[in-house]
């Protein structure tokens, strides 16, 4: 199937491939576990991926990742959006369907990072404190020794 839009980012994984448009429509192929894809179906082809159910909350998509059987997608705004229940059940969350992810307060997403392995699902956001400017990198998941922070 021929896209008509440029492709705008990439994310690979294991078992997925993401892309994000010109246009911001997010397309995926790839094997799904835990709602890491719509209805939980796995695709052979490229797919057309629903990431907001409310047309209101849609945001250009400035960066993506994918880990083993997870996506986090950032806005423009600099807030993260998660698919995939083997990442969100590591931070306390549970979904279905896309949902936004809660940063610390004063804080906006400007980059995302994901680790494939299998067992430990674990992300790396680089958020930007808006009221000193500064940025630091955060980590998301969890490891052999436990909980990240």
């Amino acid at each position: 199937m021929p896209l008509k839009e440029k492709v705008r980012h990439v994310s690979l994984a294991p078992s997925s491939l993401i892309l994000v448009l010109e246009d911001n429509a997010v397309w995926y192929k790839g094997s799904c576990e835990g709602h890491h894809f719509p209805n939980d179906e796995s695709k052979g082809s490229l797919t057309l991926f629903k990431l907001w159910n409310d047309k209101e909350k849609e945001e250009e998509i400035v960066d993506v990742a994918s880990g083993h059987a997870f996506t986090l997608f950032v806005t423009k705004s600099g807030l993260v959006w998660a698919t995939g229940n083997k990442f969100l059940d590591t931070i306390g969350q549970n979904s279905e369907a896309p949902i936004q992810l809660t940063l610390p307060k004063g804080k906006k997403a400007l980059r995302v990072w994901a680790c494939c392995g299998p067992d430990h699902p674990v992300a790396f956001l680089e958020l930007l404190d808006e009221a000193t400017g500064a940025k630091r990198l955060f980590s998301a998941g969890k490891s052999e020794k436990g909980m990240l922070a």
